[in-house]
């Protein structure tokens, strides 16, 4: 814990020093070959971390911010810098190197990518159409299929080399071991990204101290020996073609479609697994859609951990006349929201009961302002999130307001140490996570699995809240159509106890002189 703590303040004040311009500038050559050889030494630790342990030691927005601080403090702009692989098991080379993409955190910087590549291409910019998908907060795998069969599998690792995981990968149902020979060449390289659904996080064997989905997939994926019931609660999804031809010595290679959406449905044709979700939008369609709020929320409160969507060029033709950085591809961006964190304490967890009966949590937290707002409550969405991020009352937690207006729970502060916790097993723990009894009626509640997701309801049928929700029904517009039954007045009337059937809203009148008594009605 005090390692972390310590790295987290060191990459701090790196970040702070080299934000400030005139530092750049009057830092003499002597200094500047020493601060570079110590961020290089920070970010080779980092990515060993990452990579290898599947401990992060830091955030990705401070990676990306340390990452930014040694780009400007070199003057080698567009020289790639090697940071050390390590470890003589990381053997395998990738047919093309497994690059990072260039970010864009505004609709601004959005519009001066697209404008960049649209001046390369010649091409007026709300003419070009981008491919836009969410990018996965997972573990990256290169798949080499030879002879339409899989022969490999290869993490990212560094981009240029990476570790074979064949020998999990295989028992993973989503990832097809033969390709149809009429479709491709014999020798065949894509890329794929593996995910744990939130909602398989409990049926991961030997989940050690993880409490985070990538890394406890990035842990299963590497296991020296495979778990196949674990491998089964893996996820895949293919997002790029790299390579394919007569063999992996040809200089040429063969184009499988002109499109990024032909090629999701040649993807399809050889039974590969291809997100759903996706979008072909011209530059101003892209601000429309990024500037919606359910786009991100889409990210926030979706079972399978996202972080970006990714914007890819269209036409493949233009995409290899562009070309690449040693960075990134220069046909493709990752747009990321960008909102205020701070960390507060959660003091407990409370689970609400809704019109259908569900049951959903929300935590109280310790006041703490963020956007110039005070923040107590945030919502939890459900109990498989709670369960992933290892969420429990007085959990430092840090916290965020997406769109300055959803407070959203990001993760648990490791390194502030829950010390109420600690030493209880992990059924008390569970026990604080999830609900035993409805918090409006008292009444036990049920839990069943719904679309892979834990779910509680409440099983008493005369709840005040179920038999709200039944009320909004049959005075809505599909039921009897009444007006000024809006939803306060009806949660009102029915903790009265006015009515104890939804069929007694058409004998309401009787009550209306004891609703004059009431005050402010």
């Amino acid at each position: 814990m005090e390692i972390i703590k310590d790295i987290k303040h060191v990459v701090k004040t790196i970040n702070e020093t080299l934000n400030n311009e005139s530092f750049i500038v009057n830092i003499s050559e002597e200094d500047r070959q020493s601060f570079l050889k110590d961020i290089k030494k920070i970010i080779e630790d980092c990515d060993k971390a990452y990579y290898e342990k599947s401990e992060p030691l830091i955030t990705d927005s401070e990676y990306d911010k340390l990452l930014l601080s040694y780009e400007k403090l070199n003057k080698k702009k567009n020289t790639q810098d090697s940071f050390s692989l390590g470890e003589s098991k990381w053997n395998r080379k990738h047919y093309a190197p497994m690059l990072s993409l260039q970010k864009a955190k505004s609709i601004e910087e959005v519009e001066s990518i697209v404008s960049s590549v649209a001046g390369n291409l010649w091409i007026y910019k709300n003419k070009l159409e981008w491919f836009i998908e969410p990018k996965f907060d997972g573990l990256s795998v290169e798949l080499v299929y030879i002879d339409w069969e899989l022969k490999d599998a290869v993490t990212r690792w560094d981009g240029e080399y990476g570790e074979s995981i064949f020998h999990t990968v295989q028992h993973i149902p989503w990832i097809p071991h033969q390709i149809d020979k009429l479709l491709v060449k014999k020798y065949f390289v894509v890329r794929w990204e593996i995910v744990l659904p939130l909602s398989n996080f409990d049926k991961v064997e030997n989940k050690k101290e993880w409490t985070n989905a990538r890394n406890l997939a990035s842990g299963i994926v590497r296991n020296k020996v495979a778990n196949v019931n674990n491998c089964k609660q893996l996820r895949c999804y293919v997002y790029d073609w790299i390579y394919q031809g007569i063999n992996l010595e040809d200089e040429w290679k063969w184009f499988l479609a002109f499109t990024q959406e032909e090629l999701n449905e040649l993807f399809k044709h050889l039974k590969f697994t291809v997100y759903p979700f996706n979008k072909l939008l011209t530059l101003s369609d892209i601000k429309e859609f990024l500037n919606k709020e359910e786009t991100a929320e889409f990210l926030e409160n979706n079972e399978i951990e996202m972080d970006w969507y990714v914007c890819k060029l269209n036409n493949i033709a233009a995409r290899e006349r562009l070309g690449y950085t040693w960075h990134h591809p220069k046909w493709a961006f990752a747009f990321k929201y960008q909102a205020e964190i701070t960390t507060t304490e959660v003091l407990e967890i409370v689970w609400q009961t809704w019109k259908t009966g569900i049951l959903t949590p929300v935590a109280n937290l310790k006041p703490v302002q963020l956007n110039g707002v005070t923040i107590r409550r945030a919502t939890l969405h459900n109990y498989d999130i709670i369960r992933s991020k290892g969420i429990y009352p007085w959990s430092s937690v840090f916290l965020q307001r997406s769109w300055e207006v959803i407070p959203y729970i990001v993760g648990v502060d490791d390194s502030i140490e829950n010390t109420r916790m600690k030493g209880l097993s992990e059924e008390d723990k569970n026990n604080f996570q999830k609900p035993h009894h409805c918090e409006t009626c008292w009444s036990w509640v049920k839990m069943v699995l719904e679309n892979k997701l834990h779910k509680f309801y409440c099983e008493n049928e005369n709840c005040p809240a179920r038999l709200a929700g039944k009320v909004l029904q049959v005075v809505g517009k599909k039921g009897f159509d009444l007006e000024g039954f809006w939803e306060e007045f009806v949660d009102l009337i029915v903790n009265k106890e006015f009515i104890t059937l939804p069929c007694e809203v058409l004998e309401f009148e009787k009550y209306k002189d004891e609703l004059y008594k009431i005050e402010g009605f």
